[in-house]
């Protein structure tokens, strides 16, 4: 009888085992067919931020880290309108500070659109035709944004010579300059002359992150002191909302004073520790 029972207990480990191994057996199987039923990942064709995220095989929050304006991204990734100008009516007063050897084009250089036009020949080699922005405060970082033309030689202006061409660059304080980016005739001639082209330039912790202030000043000029005929039009400065500069962790800005409420001045015990001199 005893004998009987244990032949039966091995019988019953037997078949369970079995059963098992047929089980994952299967569910392997049906891991390996669902795997070939799915293929390569399929990824939307729209222009959105889900669907570029997943054919760079990156989530959307990295994605949007690199390029907050796509549609998608949430809002406060997106720099606000600060400071505009399409010379349509003139020059915007809010925004320039000094002009030097330009005006208004209404044409824009053959295009029919308004622009801000510079020419200068050769006997014009004290100064280069320029023009300067008011302080602006973008301490959270921000995005210059304009369109340049080199445009065809008049009497009063000839065509850049290959050394010659536009200098875009900022200042603290209004006085000393650095470059930001500079267009040359020799690199950047041959489609400059075709049309405006739309230039962005932006300003956050990885990007220029110097001319990230409370006081930044922006400077158009032209490389040298000699001929040139040279425009800009659509002239747009973004803010972002939070601080992206290195005196901080890049998301509040910080006060600049310690203020203690009066209600928490009074009772405050004050321990001054006596250490004896050795």
């Amino acid at each position: 009888m005893a004998r009987t029972v244990s032949l039966l207990a091995i019988v019953a480990i037997v078949c369970t085992t079995a059963f098992t191994a047929e089980a994952v057996s299967a569910k392997s199987f049906l891991r390996t067919r669902l795997a070939a039923k799915r293929g390569p990942r399929i990824c939307c064709k729209a222009q959105t931020a889900a669907c570029l995220a997943c054919a760079e095989s990156i989530d959307v929050e990295a994605y949007c880290e690199k390029k907050p304006s796509t549609q998608g991204c949430p809002k406060e990734n997106q720099p606000a309108i600060y400071e505009q100008d399409d010379f349509k009516n003139g020059i915007n007063k809010d925004l320039w500070n000094k002009l030097r050897g330009g005006g208004v084009d209404l044409d824009g250089c053959g295009t029919g659109v308004p622009a801000l036009r510079f020419q200068a020949t050769d006997a014009d080699n004290i100064f280069p035709p320029s023009v300067e922005t008011k302080s602006l405060d973008l301490f959270g970082g921000g995005e210059l944004e304009f369109k340049l033309k080199f445009c065809d030689g008049t009497p009063m202006g000839g065509e850049f010579n290959n050394s010659n061409g536009v200098l875009v660059q900022y200042s603290t304080d209004g006085r000393k300059w650095l470059k930001l980016e500079a267009y040359e005739m020799s690199t950047s001639g041959e489609q400059l002359k075709k049309g405006f082209e739309t230039i962005k330039i932006s300003l956050n912790k990885k990007h220029h992150l110097r001319a990230v202030t409370q006081h930044t000043y922006f400077k158009f000029t032209q490389l040298k002191a000699m001929r040139g005929n040279w425009a800009i039009q659509g002239v747009v400065i973004r803010q972002y909302a939070t601080a992206t500069t290195a005196e901080d962790d890049f998301k509040v800005k910080k006060t600049r004073n310690l203020v203690i409420p009066a209600s928490e001045k009074r009772g405050r015990r004050i321990q001054i520790r006596l250490v004896p001199r050795r």
